[in-house]
C-alpha cells in the first residue's frame, strides 16, 4: 500500500464516493490532535476518577433532556407507544428524578430508548448525502450531522435559549467516555492516518447503514 502522501487530491483523483475527502482529511486530522491531546485525556480521568453513581445520575440527565427529540423522532417514524412513554419517561424523571439524575422511570417498565432524525430521515429514505468530518463534530454523512442539528434544537435548553457551557462539556466528556474503549483499539491498531480514516470512514458507513465498497479504498491509496 502506497503512501497517502504520494495522492494527488486534484478534483480529478478524488475517490467518487468520497467527493470531500481532500476537506475531510485535513479535518480529521484536527479533529485527532484535538482529542489525544484534550480529549482522551479527560475521558481517561472521568472515567478513572469519577465515581460511578456521579458518571450514571449525568448520564441520566443529558438522556432526559434528549427525550423529547426522541418522542418527536418516535412519533414521526411511527412508533407512537414509543413515543408517549418517552413522553412520559421525561415527566416522571424530571420530577421524580430530581431533574432527571436518577432513572425511576425505568423501574415502572419504562426503559431507555434512543433515536434521532437522521434515523427518522434514513426511515424516510433520504439519500445519506456526502462523507463529511466536521470540526469538532467528528464524521458523518450529511443525512446524519442535519439530524443532529435537529435533535439539538429540540434540546429544551435550546427550545429555552439555556444551553450552559457546562452541560455542552459535559455531554462531551461522557460521549467521548462512552467511546474510549472502541477509540483506544482503533488508536492502537492503526498503522497511520491513512489507516485511520478508513476505520473511521467504515464505522460511519456502518452506522448510516452506508454500503462499503472496497472500491473508496483502492481509489484513495
Amino acid at each position: 500500500m502506497s503512501s497517502c502522501s504520494k495522492h494527488t487530491t486534484s478534483a480529478a483523483h478524488t475517490p467518487p464516493k468520497d467527493p470531500l475527502y481532500s476537506i475531510n482529511k485535513p479535518l480529521l486530522h484536527f479533529n485527532t490532535f484535538l482529542d489525544r491531546c484534550i480529549l482522551e485525556p479527560i475521558a481517561i480521568f472521568y472515567l478513572r476518577y469519577i465515581p460511578t453513581g456521579f458518571q450514571e445520575c449525568l448520564q441520566n440527565f443529558l438522556h432526559n433532556l434528549s427525550e423529547p427529540a426522541i418522542a418527536f423522532n418516535q412519533a414521526c417514524q411511527g412508533n407512537w407507544r414509543h413515543s408517549i412513554a418517552s413522553l412520559t419517561r421525561l415527566l416522571h424523571n424530571s420530577f421524580w428524578g430530581v431533574g432527571g439524575l436518577f432513572d425511576v422511570a425505568a423501574k415502572h417498565n419504562l426503559p431507555k430508548r434512543t433515536t434521532s432524525f437522521g434515523d427518522t430521515l434514513k426511515q424516510w429514505e433520504a439519500p445519506s448525502g456526502p462523507y463529511i468530518v466536521l470540526p469538532l463534530l467528528g464524521p458523518h454523512y450529511l443525512r446524519e450531522a442535519c439530524g443532529a442539528f435537529f435533535d439539538w434544537v429540540l434540546n429544551p435548553g435550546a427550545l429555552l435559549s439555556y444551553r450552559p457551557l457546562w452541560v455542552v462539556g459535559a455531554n462531551a466528556t461522557t460521549e467521548r467516555a462512552n467511546y474510549a474503549p472502541t477509540m483506544r483499539q482503533i488508536y492502537s491498531t492503526t498503522r497511520n492516518f491513512d489507516d485511520l480514516y478508513i476505520e473511521f470512514k467504515n464505522i460511519v458507513d456502518q452506522k448510516a447503514g452506508v454500503h462499503l465498497s472496497e472500491d473508496i479504498e483502492n481509489d484513495i491509496f
